[in-house]
């Protein structure tokens, strides 16, 4: 849903501003994590990063060709020494998922896993929805990028980042979708998760 994305960009790109960071909007995440990355690692006025922060909104994780690890393999030390050592958090919306079928007449399959690299300072913030239903369209804006940008924008240098970051999850849990435009869709909820290796408590200094 190009308004929703739209919407959701540019409300988040705001509360960046707000929190002090400087940021861009990249279309094609996959041509950035092969093709820009270098480009950024090379580029020196990268070298005194304080915080990164990396937002995926993607409405299509099956067909976009969006690649979670290979997204993080990328922050390790060794393939962006220019990050080594920085907080490095991203924030990821899958609005549009498979929902998939269940066979009852068979055996399960073995799942395919696939393990997230261990690095340094990383924390990882992403929303699901318990139902893994395709939410699209007649909704507005995501429930959980809304959520986290106001968040950011009212209380984002007052308090350290995993304070913020339990109010967003404790308010996505209190909610529950209503679509006019799909009924099966209703009732659904908004899951977040947090994985964190954050070396020290993070917190963001208002601007000046």
């Amino acid at each position: 849903d190009s308004e929703c994305l739209s919407n959701d960009a540019i409300d988040f790109g705001r509360a960046l501003k707000r929190i002090g960071f400087k940021y861009v909007t990249i279309s094609n995440i996959y041509e950035m994590m092969c093709k820009d990355w270098k480009k950024f690692n090379e580029d020196k006025r990268y070298g005194n990063i304080g915080c990164f922060v990396f937002v995926i909104i993607n409405y299509d994780l099956k067909n976009d060709g969006f690649d979670e690890v290979a997204l993080i393999s990328n922050l390790t030390a060794d393939k962006g020494p220019s990050l080594a050592g920085v907080p490095k958090l991203i924030f990821i919306e899958p609005s549009r998922v498979d929902r998939g079928r269940h066979k009852t007449d068979g055996p399960e399959p073995e799942p395919t896993q696939r393990k997230i690299p261990i690095t340094a300072d990383l924390l990882v913030f992403r929303s699901w929805w318990n139902e893994f239903l395709p939410i699209s369209g007649g909704h507005g804006d995501s429930p959980f990028m809304k959520t986290l940008s106001n968040v950011f924008i009212k209380y984002g240098t007052e308090y350290e980042i995993m304070k913020l970051l339990t109010a967003v999850s404790n308010y996505i849990a209190s909610c529950k979708f209503q679509s006019s435009d799909n009924s099966e869709n209703n009732g659904c909820k908004q899951i977040t998760r947090i994985m964190s290796t954050l070396l020290k408590k993070l917190k963001f200094e208002p601007r000046n």
